[in-house]
């Protein structure tokens, strides 16, 4: 049996500036700095995606993210709002692997109850694509990545 080692992180910055972090990341910081930044957007077979990421990780010199999948928009509700309104039913669930360069940007997925139904709708930052052209990035004030190094067996 051998043994597989690869260290997982807890943030990653984006190349439009930002910075996407995980839930491995913001369990370990106090109420009052969790930022919730965990939330991502992704292209899964020409779609976009909405992931919240457990944690970030090297193999074989690639850089990935394990997270759980956010279901898909309500169709109609899009349609009708001309692609604007996003409201994903349901909590995120199963696992999805996938590596960081289709990471488009971080969002927000904001949950609303509506008749004992949770909804989460997303949030994107206006103007990110001119801000990622003028050279913005997010300013980074944690003292140092929080990473662990874990060992599969395999």
């Amino acid at each position: 049996m051998s043994k597989l080692r690869f260290k997982r992180w807890a943030r990653l910055r984006l190349p439009n500036g930002q910075i996407a972090r995980s839930v491995f990341g913001e369990a370990n910081l106090s109420l009052r700095n969790v930022r919730k930044s965990s939330c991502v957007k992704i292209n899964v077979n020409d779609r976009p995606c909405i992931v919240e990421v457990s944690y970030y990780f090297v193999a074989n010199d690639v850089g990935y993210a394990l997270g759980k999948r956010f279901p898909d928009p309500d169709e109609d509700l899009l349609r009708l709002s001309y692609g604007t309104v996003w409201a994903a039913p349901g909590l995120p669930h199963g696992r999805i692997v996938f590596s960081v360069a289709r990471i488009q940007s971080v969002v927000a997925m904001i949950p609303y109850v509506l008749d004992g139904l949770e909804i989460f709708f997303l949030v994107e930052k206006p103007g990110l694509q001119m801000a990622s052209m003028g050279g913005f990035e997010e300013e980074d004030n944690e003292a140092e990545d929080l990473e662990e190094e874990v060992a599969l067996s395999t």
